[in-house]
C-alpha cells in the first residue's frame, strides 16, 4: 500500500472511507486561541468545529497554543502537515475517520512569545480556550490562586520575563487587549473542573489582584466574559501501535493522529463577549446554567474512571476495558457510581441510571484500549474535584460511603507501594508530598489526610470517615482488593 503524508495538496488520494474537509482548512481566521493541543482538543473542541464548518460556511479557525517542551514536538508535527490531523472515532466493529483541518496555526509560547502578545491583541481574536488539566490552574485545594506555587511566584516576581503558567500567560495576554482599546473577548475553559468558568475567572481575579493592575482589573470586568462549559469524550494517548494501524489500514502517515470513542457531548453556558461559533450546528448543547452537567461528568465519568484505575492496576490490569471485563471491578463500579448519584439535582431530561449504564459500556469499550496509567495521572486534583465533595454530603446526609472508601483506599495504597515499585507510576503536581505521607498509611493515616490539597481538615478530623478508611486501607494492605471487592458482588 503506498503511504499518504498529510497535506494540503493531496486530501484526495486519501481512501474512500475517509471523511475530508469540505471547507478550505487554511483560508479561515484564527478567531479562538486555544491554549493546550493535545488530544482531548483535537478529538472534542476542534472536531466540533471541523462538523460546523462541513455543514456550513464560515472564517472560524483555530490558532494552537502550548507552553511546554512538549508543545513545540505538537507544533512541528502539525506545521508539517499544513495543521492537518486525522481522527480516528471507534466502537466494537463500527469505525469512522476524518481528515480534521480546524487548525490553521500554533504558537509555542516561550520562543514566539511576540507572535503571542500579537495574536492576543488583534480584534479579529474572539475566543481563548483551554486544556491545560487541573493543575495549570495553580489553584489550592480551595479553588482559589495557590501564590505559592512556583510558576506564580515566578510569574509575580519576574516582570521582565515572560510568564511560566498558564494563568500568568492569560493575564498577559488579556493585557495586549486592553492597550489595543480593551477589546472584548471570552476565556472558555474546557477543562473538567466543576464550575470550570468560575473558577477561571476568581483566580484570574486574584492574580490581577496580586499583580496591583487596577486598570486589567476594570477591563476583566468590563470586557471579559468566562462561560461555564461541560466536555465529554473519551480520548486516550496515541501509541505506536495505533500510529501502524493508521499506516496499515488506510495508508495514512500521520505524526500526530488522535483515536476516541465516538461518543461525543458538549454542554455550553452561552455567555461569549465577541461572538462565537454556532457550535449547536454540530450538537453542542446551549444552556443557562451548565453545573449540574458539570458535576453529572465529573462525580460519575471522572470520579469514576480514578475509583477504576488505582483499583484495577493493583489487581494486575493494564487497560480499562480488560479491567471492566471483570464482573466483580465491573460491579465495583456500578455500585460507585450509583453511591454518588444520589449527591446530584435532577436534570430535565437526563436519567442518571441510563447515563450510569452508558458509562459503564463506554469503559468496556474493547476499541480505545485506554491505559489505566493515563486515568491515574494527576490524582490528587482529580480527587479533589470528583470524590471530597459528594464525599461531604454523603457523610453529611448519614449515608453508605463504601464505594469512596474503596476508592481513595485503592489510591492510597497504590501511592505507598510506588515506593518500592516503580510499576505504580505516580504523576501528579504534588507527587513527593503524596509518597512521602504514604510510608506507613494503615498506622499514622493521619499523615496522609494532613495533605490540605486533597484533604480539608474538617473531612480529616471526622471519625466517621476516618476511622472506615483506616480500616479499608487495612484490608487492601493485608488481603488486597479481591477482598474488597466481595462488598460489591
Amino acid at each position: 500500500m503506498n503511504l499518504t503524508k498529510l497535506s494540503l495538496q493531496n486530501p484526495a488520494s486519501l481512501d474512500q472511507g475517509v471523511e475530508i474537509p469540505e471547507y478550505a482548512p487554511q483560508a479561515g481566521i484564527s478567531r479562538i486561541l486555544h491554549l493546550g493541543v493535545g488530544n482531548f482538543h483535537r478529538s472534542h473542541q476542534a472536531y466540533y468545529l471541523h462538523k460546523l464548518l462541513q455543514k456550513k460556511n464560515c472564517d472560524w479557525r483555530i490558532c494552537g497554543a502550548g507552553l511546554m517542551p512538549r508543545d513545540l514536538a505538537m507544533k512541528e508535527a502539525l506545521f508539517s502537515q499544513d495543521f492537518l490531523y486525522t481522527l480516528v472515532t471507534q466502537e466494537l466493529e463500527n469505525e469512522e475517520i476524518a481528515l480534521v483541518g480546524a487548525l490553521n496555526d500554533f504558537i509555542h509560547i516561550p520562543t514566539e512569545w511576540e507572535k503571542f502578545c500579537d495574536l492576543c491583541g488583534r480584534e479579529d481574536l474572539k475566543i481563548i480556550s483551554l486544556t491545560i488539566t487541573e493543575k495549570g490552574y495553580c489553584f489550592d485545594n480551595n479553588m482559589n490562586l495557590d501564590s505559592g506555587n512556583s510558576l506564580i511566584k515566578h510569574d509575580l516576581s519576574e516582570s521582565e520575563a515572560p510568564p511560566a503558567s498558564a494563568i500568568g500567560v492569560l493575564a498577559y495576554g488579556l493585557k495586549m487587549r486592553l492597550q489595543k482599546g480593551a477589546l472584548p473577548v471570552t476565556l472558555l475553559s474546557c477543562d473538567n473542573i466543576p464550575e470550570n468558568g468560575q473558577v477561571l475567572k476568581r483566580i484570574l481575579f486574584q492574580y490581577v489582584n496580586l499583580l496591583g493592575d487596577q486598570a486589567l482589573m476594570n477591563y476583566l470586568n468590563n470586557s471579559v466574559s468566562f462561560p461555564c462549559t461541560m466536555v465529554d469524550r473519551i480520548t486516550p494517548i496515541t501509541t505506536e501501535e495505533k500510529r501502524v494501524y493508521l499506516k496499515e489500514k488506510y495508508g495514512i502517515e500521520d505524526r500526530v493522529p488522535v483515536f476516541s470513542e465516538q461518543f461525543i457531548q458538549w454542554v455550553i453556558e452561552d455567555d461569549f463577549r465577541a461572538g462565537r461559533p454556532d457550535w449547536e450546528f454540530a450538537g453542542a448543547s446551549f444552556v443557562n446554567d451548565v453545573k449540574p452537567y458539570e458535576l453529572m461528568k465529573i462525580r460519575l465519568l471522572n470520579g469514576g474512571h480514578s475509583a477504576l484505575a488505582y483499583l484495577s492496576i493493583l489487581a494486575g490490569y493494564s487497560f480499562v476495558d480488560d479491567a471492566m471485563n471483570n464482573i466483580r471491578i465491573r460491579n465495583y463500579i456500578r455500585s460507585y457510581m450509583h453511591e454518588l448519584k444520589t449527591t446530584l439535582d435532577p436534570i430535565e431530561g437526563v436519567d442518571f441510571d441510563d447515563y450510569i449504564r452508558d458509562l459503564l459500556k463506554r469503559f468496556a469499550n474493547p476499541a480505545v484500549r485506554d491505559r489505566l496509567l493515563r486515568l491515574a495521572e494527576d490524582g490528587s486534583t482529580k480527587i479533589l474535584n470528583s470524590m471530597i465533595p459528594p464525599l461531604q454530603i454523603l457523610l453529611e446526609k448519614g449515608k453508605d460511603i463504601s464505594g469512596l472508601l474503596t476508592a481513595l483506599a485503592t489510591w492510597i495504597y497504590y501511592i505507598h507501594l510506588s515506593l518500592e515499585n516503580r510499576d505504580y507510576e505516580v504523576k501528579d503536581p504534588i507527587a513527593d508530598k503524596l509518597r512521602k505521607s504514604a510510608m506507613d498509611p494503615v498506622n499514622n493515616l493521619k499523615e496522609f489526610l494532613s495533605i490540605r490539597e486533597v484533604f480539608p481538615a474538617s473531612l480529616a478530623e471526622n471519625r466517621n470517615f476516618t476511622e472506615p478508611l483506616r480500616e479499608t486501607v487495612r484490608r487492601v494492605t493485608d488481603k488486597g482488593v479481591t477482598d474488597l471487592l466481595r462488598d460489591f458482588s
